[in-house]
C-alpha cells in the first residue's frame, strides 16, 4: 500500500510540473474520447473546467490542472464507469508527462 501512495505522489508531481499549451490540452481532450476517458458529450464540461477552474491551484496551465478538469467533469457522469475512465485518463496523461510504461498503480 505504501508503494502505491509513493507511485501516486510521483504521478501527481509529474502532472504538476509539466506545463501544457492550450493546443496540447485540446488535443488531449479529444484523445481522451478516443481511449474511453469520456464521451463526446462531456467535452464541453471538461473545457469549462479547464478554462474556468474552480480553485486557484488549478489556474496553472499544467497537466495537473487538466487532470482536475477531467475529474470535475467526470463527477457528473456514470459512477460505475469512473474507475475505468480514471485508469484510462492516467494512462493518457502518464504517457504525456513521460512516465515509463512500466509505471503501474494496479
Amino acid at each position: 500500500m505504501l508503494e502505491k501512495w509513493h507511485d501516486q505522489h510521483v504521478r501527481f508531481d509529474a502532472y504538476k510540473t509539466k506545463r501544457i499549451t492550450e493546443t496540447s490540452a485540446h488535443d488531449l481532450i479529444i484523445r481522451a474520447t478516443d481511449v474511453g476517458v469520456c464521451s463526446n458529450r462531456l467535452i464541453p464540461s471538461v473545457l469549462h473546467h479547464w478554462r474556468e477552474p474552480e480553485h486557484d491551484e488549478f489556474k496553472h496551465r499544467n497537466v495537473w490542472s487538466l487532470f482536475n478538469a477531467f475529474t470535475s467533469a467526470l463527477k457528473d457522469g456514470s459512477l460505475a464507469k469512473l474507475p475505468k475512465r480514471t485508469e484510462a485518463l492516467h494512462r493518457l496523461l502518464d504517457s504525456h508527462v513521460g512516465l515509463a510504461k512500466g509505471f503501474s498503480m494496479s
